[in-house]
């Protein structure tokens, strides 16, 4: 049996601001480097952190509320026929003539208040008469869920994509809009008034304002193929894709607990995402530091040592993505390669390249 392989996904690796530089100007990130300088890499197009998940997968037309409903912890056999969608608590904020989307995670919200807050739009919807049968649930205080008899006729922007941003310019739109947008304005309005959000605004936290569909999925789960046989994650999406995939995710800190390996492994890294998106500097700078320690170093140490036959880093970006492959004969024999920063290895411009390095 060959040794076996290690994969790292990774979404937030890249960037978003192509013109950055001095990123990891101060952070020691030895085994990340002479990855990025040995390792051949390989250029593809772009694609957003879910999609290139699903990619991974090899799963098409991913519907991103299924599977990431399918990831959380009480995960129910999904409803045949049935759509759903997400519907993730969020604050709007009026700056400078811009709206401006404060994603779940700034609002810290509990779950007493997730259960106040659902039980009072749920009686909304069950009286609202233009779109009828529609029933919200949170498994998690960040995460909503709106079920639905069949799916709008509409496209909706991925929350991940209007964080931080005017989002005017991302409403929904579509043939069913115009009930949707009202549906919106309704839910607001009861927002507004509800006593949970009167006692947060007393004491200065964000009130949970609106909600922000996206993520449209109707019907079975998908096919998926795993990309290994052992999967290690704990992002609810990567989790979905595991579970339709068939193969059970393990949520592991670092690689040392499941060191020596017997197969393939796909570790989904997720702790860079958000900050990424978020252009939160300190934090990203923090997860990067645990990827070298806890993964990336144990890994090219499992390399040279011939427990592993190679490690693969993958780094989804809108822009473009890259894969980082180092086998033992490429570390043997590419010693005299420089290790690499990762703003070099990743600051890519321009035209999309067509050749690898």
């Amino acid at each position: 049996m060959p040794a076996p392989l290690i994969t790292v996904f990774v979404p937030g690796l890249i960037w978003p601001n192509a013109h950055a530089y001095q990123l990891t100007h101060e952070l020691a990130l030895p085994a990340l480097e002479t990855l990025l300088g040995r390792a051949r890499r390989e250029v593809s197009s772009g694609a957003d952190d879910n999609e290139a998940l699903a990619r991974l997968f090899a799963c098409t037309d991913a519907p991103n509320a299924l599977l990431r409903r399918m990831g959380e912890d009480d995960a129910p056999p999904p409803e045949t026929g049935a759509a759903l969608l997400c519907a993730d608590p969020v604050h709007l904020a009026l700056a400078h003539e811009h709206l401006l989307l404060s994603p779940p995670a700034h609002l810290q919200l509990q779950d007493d208040e997730a259960r106040a807050l659902i039980a009072t739009l749920n009686e909304l919807l069950a009286q609202y008469a233009d779109l009828p049968d529609l029933r919200l649930g949170a498994p998690h205080p960040e995460r909503w869920y709106l079920h639905l008899p069949a799916a709008p006729r509409i496209h909706f922007t991925p929350l991940d994509a209007v964080i931080g941003r005017n989002i005017t310019g991302f409403l929904p739109h579509g043939e069913d809009a115009a009930q949707w947008n009202r549906l919106s304005n309704e839910l607001q309005m009861c927002l507004h008034a509800h006593p949970v959000n009167q006692a947060r605004r007393a004491r200065g936290a964000l009130a949970v304002n609106s909600l922000w569909f996206w993520g449209a999925a109707q019907g079975t789960p998908p096919a998926a193929q795993p990309p290994a046989p052992r999967l290690l994650a704990d992002d609810p999406f990567a989790r979905g894709l595991c579970r339709a995939a068939k193969v059970p995710a393990e949520a592991v800190r670092a690689l040392r607990d499941v060191l020596p390996l017997a197969h393939d492994v796909c570790v989904i890294f997720t702790p860079l995402r958000r900050p990424a998106i978020e252009l939160d500097l300190a934090r990203w700078q923090a997860a990067l530091v645990a990827l070298e320690q806890d993964w990336l170093a144990p890994a090219l140490r499992a390399l040279a040592q011939g427990h592993i036959r190679a490690l693969r880093l993958l780094a989804p970006g809108e822009r473009f993505s890259l894969a980082f492959h180092l086998d033992r004969r490429a570390r043997r024999f590419s010693f005299w390669r420089k290790p690499r920063r990762l703003e070099d290895a990743t600051g890519l411009t321009g035209r999309l390249p067509v050749s690898s390095d």
